[in-house]
């Protein structure tokens, strides 16, 4: 496949058009990033979606910083972003100028540092197994995320890998519904419910909310009604196999 690859203007709030969709309305992954920059606490984000090994673009970048460093592991073949799509894992990057960092990704985590970057932080964006591109943020101080930032990391990627899609088909069918007038990385009660999880059950974040998930499922109810049972005490994954 040929590598084709289109970024944005490098400045604040540059988006950048994707592949034969060039000049399309990016409004819903826009605002999406901008709200991980105000929700999560990060100094910017950006969705890249890829054709293949040698086929990746951006849809949208919040800053120049970020948008150098998808080029970066796009050019240097390494990266947050490159391992959370092959693993299909969340990867955080407390700091680039760790060791640890240095010898896993050693060439981009000293062009990436030198750019101001410290902490990184990359989610994979898919719909069922169907995995298609990177949720990437970046802090320029050293520090993780937060419990609740992470469990607001992994439902906004969840919902951006819709908007995407939607974006890039030209639809507009993003929108809040009687039944979830705002999204769900906004509720506190799914973050307080997920970090419950947690620590009865001894597992990470991102386990406990696919925990938590799985149990709305197998009871159809919605996430935020089971969440709410969590916080009240009514559901103690401990004791029971909700």
């Amino acid at each position: 496949m040929e590598t084709s690859r289109t970024t944005g203007s490098g400045g604040e709030h540059a988006s950048s058009d994707v592949g034969s969709s060039a000049g399309a309305d990016v409004t819903h992954t826009q605002r999406l990033c901008q709200t991980c920059v105000e929700v999560l606490d990060v100094d910017g984000a950006a969705v890249a979606v890829m054709g293949g090994a040698q086929a990746r673009e951006v849809v949208f970048a919040t800053d120049a910083v970020v948008q150098q460093l998808d080029e970066l592991q796009f050019t240097l073949g390494e990266g947050p972003c490159v391992d959370a799509f092959r693993t299909r894992e969340p990867v955080q990057v407390v700091d680039l100028d760790s060791d640890q960092a240095m010898e896993r990704w050693p060439g981009f985590a000293r062009e990436a540092t030198l750019a101001g970057a410290r902490s990184v932080f990359a989610f994979p964006l898919q719909v069922g197994r169907v995995r298609f591109g990177v949720l990437e943020l970046y802090r320029r101080t050293a520090r993780a995320l937060s419990d609740e930032a992470m469990t607001s990391a992994l439902l906004i990627a969840e919902t951006l890998a819709h908007a995407v899609l939607v974006d890039l088909a030209g639809q507009d069918s993003i929108s809040a519904t009687p039944q979830n007038p705002e999204p769900l990385f906004g509720r506190r009660e799914v973050h307080q419910a997920t970090g419950m999880v947690a620590v009865q059950v001894g597992v990470p974040i991102p386990e406990a909310l696919a925990r938590l998930r799985a149990a709305a499922f197998a009871s159809q109810r919605p996430i935020l009604d089971v969440a709410r049972d969590v916080v009240a005490g009514n559901i103690d994954f401990a004791r029971t196999r909700p």
